[in-house]
């Protein structure tokens, strides 16, 4: 299983269409064997998840994704990297959160002062 997830990750990378479980599982690739020189360009990996995840649900996807690789590679194989990764995107999705109820909040609050600020309306 774990070579056929390798082989999926591998083609949507060459095909321009990586997940962001793609990228960090190519990255702890990587530590794994730092003797190696990648063949790829090493960003961070923050940068991975905020460019490769657009929204609350990608993210939730991402934290299913780190879930499934970990039972399949095994679970304490770059345990540290993995739970870091977790938490990166929670922390991600907290913010997220944060973000769209002060929008909401945000557009209430701008239509009331609109609507204080017409001219009232003629009284009979």
């Amino acid at each position: 299983i774990l070579i056929q997830i390798k082989e999926r990750t591998r083609i949507r990378i060459d095909q321009g269409r990586a997940k962001a479980i793609d990228l960090l599982t190519r990255y702890a690739r990587f530590i794994d064997d730092v003797e190696k020189i990648p063949d790829f360009e090493l960003e961070n990996p923050i940068d991975y998840i905020k460019n490769a995840c657009k929204s609350s649900d990608d993210l939730e996807d991402l934290l299913e994704d780190i879930k499934t690789f970990r039972q399949i590679d095994g679970w304490l194989k770059n345990e540290t990297w993995w739970l870091d990764i977790s938490k990166i995107a929670e922390d991600e999705i907290t913010k997220r959160e944060r973000q769209g109820g002060r929008a909401e909040l945000n557009l209430s609050l701008q239509s009331e002062v609109q609507n204080m600020f017409k001219e009232p309306k003629e009284t009979l």
